[in-house]
């Protein structure tokens, strides 16, 4: 299931991607980055390519 970027919380990310929504926030606030798979993850809720997130 992906969801449109704009309209998502960062609560609906990180069910949609299994973590903790505590776990999304670091990544927001760049205190720390997301492993390769969760990124692919991001990408697919999301419905972006992976490309995308990585430049």
């Amino acid at each position: 299931m992906s969801a449109s970027p704009a309209r998502l919380s960062t609560l609906r990310l990180s069910e949609l991607c299994g973590v903790d929504h505590k776990t999304i926030h670091r990544f927001e606030y760049e205190s720390s980055g997301p492993s390769p798979g969760l990124l692919l993850q991001i990408a697919r809720a999301v419905d972006v390519p992976l490309a995308e997130l990585v430049w």
